[in-house]
């Protein structure tokens, strides 16, 4: 990814579907989340989803993209595969000839607007993280991660640590 190793990592955690924020508290977060970011190279690691506190941090983001071009805030979505809307359409190799599907009274493109509907548990990414890392067990429409954010976390805490510190 040729990013700079950061020197805070930021693993922002909350709801997801049940989130508000009054205006003024929003506001505060928001600056002092980016405030912190910007000002130490942190990286900021959510679950990657266009919903709750994650909307909001990634609005912030956007935010800072608009006032300041030449600053850049490493955020990184952690999430599940088979929980992404569109997620084939977000990764597929272009010029790949459109199936056909086969549904109760037709065959459709797989580009037909049936298809686009969001199926219960799936959600969209929020597009202004810069990384994804998108884990698949094989499930459809689950989100949990189990603890890989916190082994990632603390993996990359213990890689800093020997370059920081060698030999201890």
């Amino acid at each position: 990814w040729k990013i700079p190793q950061p020197r805070l990592i930021m693993s922002i955690i909350g709801g997801a579907k049940y989130f508000t924020l009054s205006d003024r508290l929003e506001t505060n977060f928001i600056n002092g989340i980016i405030n912190v970011a910007l000002k130490s190279d942190a990286w900021l690691i959510t679950n990657g989803y266009n919903v709750g506190i994650v909307q909001v941090v990634g609005q912030a983001i956007n935010k800072v993209k608009l006032t300041n071009p030449k600053k850049s805030i490493t955020a990184i979505g952690i999430c599940k595969w088979g929980s992404v809307k569109d997620v084939e359409k977000i990764t597929r190799v272009p010029n790949i000839k459109k199936q056909k599907i086969i549904d109760k009274h037709n065959i459709i493109d797989s580009s037909d607007e049936k298809l686009k509907k969001r199926v219960n548990g799936q959600r969209d990414l929020e597009m202004n993280h810069s990384h994804f890392i998108m884990l698949d067990d094989g499930r459809l429409r689950y989100y949990d991660t189990g603890d890989y954010r916190t082994r990632l976390c603390v993996q990359i805490a213990k890689l800093q640590h020997e370059i920081d510190f060698p030999g201890k």
